[in-house]
């Protein structure tokens, strides 16, 4: 397997190496099958990291992956960027309606099915009767098939801005090749659980800039919701918000 330029990069030329004197985080996580451990420090200020370095011993793979990791996360989210200047927060949205853009640009093979995906997590789902079950079901299957990377989770608390203006797009553990539009309502579900509102300016952007039907991506508002559901939800108030986009309508 070949690496990239990059991974070289990091590899022979590891950044943010060493123990952190003042961390008020540490973390350690190994691979039992090869040995590795990687230990990374984390200073947390007001909610942001300031600050990050880490010791690995393992392969090249675990060096430049921890090198590439501390460069990612340190810095504030767009989640908070946009709390602290509420002013520009459509600015904001467009600037993540062309990440998300740039995201789906991309054709893969290789990694997951969104639509098995779904699948599976909506016959997983036990708070819904056999009929809602079969109802999602058939609207999943009616849906095309497509093979553009879907991020999964995307949303502005995944999205970091370091001090330099770099932006870097993290949390992929859910990505999948599939429908860019269900891709999209996911998000539109993030967002809608602080602000409707800002949820629809979101998906109103998307739908201009790719010329979609504003109605193609909200019939999969409650596949996507269904899913989330069965991934599970801790917070009562975003439960309540997935039940009732979970109901299969015809949008209009």
């Amino acid at each position: 397997m070949a690496y990239s330029e990059r991974v070289m990069d990091h590899f022979a030329n590891p950044r943010n190496v060493g123990e952190l004197a003042d961390a008020n985080g540490i973390g350690e996580v190994g691979n039992s099958k090869c040995g590795d451990i990687m230990r990374m420090y984390i200073k947390v200020e007001n909610n942001v990291i300031t600050d990050v370095t880490f010791k690995t011993f393992g392969c090249g793979a675990a060096i430049a992956t921890s090198s590439m990791a501390t460069e990612l996360i340190k810095g504030k989210t767009l989640a908070q960027i946009m709390q602290e200047e509420p002013e520009n927060c459509d600015g904001y949205l467009d600037d993540m309606v062309e990440l998300q853009l740039e995201i789906h640009s991309k054709k893969v093979t290789g990694i997951s099915k969104l639509k098995d995906n779904l699948r599976a997590e909506i016959e997983s789902l036990d708070v819904i009767d056999h009929i809602k079950r079969y109802d999602l079901l058939t609207r999943l299957d009616s849906t095309p098939k497509h093979v553009k990377l879907c991020h999964g989770n995307f949303g502005p608390e995944n999205i970091v801005v370091t001090d330099d203006n770099k932006v870097y797009i993290v949390d992929w553990i859910g990505a999948s090749a599939g429908n860019a539009s269900a891709d999209v309502a996911k998000t539109y579900l993030k967002l809608a659980l602080t602000s409707t509102e800002t949820a629809e300016k979101y998906l109103n952007l998307f739908c201009k800039k790719t010329n979609t039907a504003k109605t193609y991506v909200q019939e999969w508002l409650p596949i996507m919701a269904a899913s989330t559901l069965a991934k599970g939800v801790t917070s009562k108030e975003e439960k309540d918000l997935l039940f009732t986009w979970l109901d299969v309508v015809d949008y209009s």
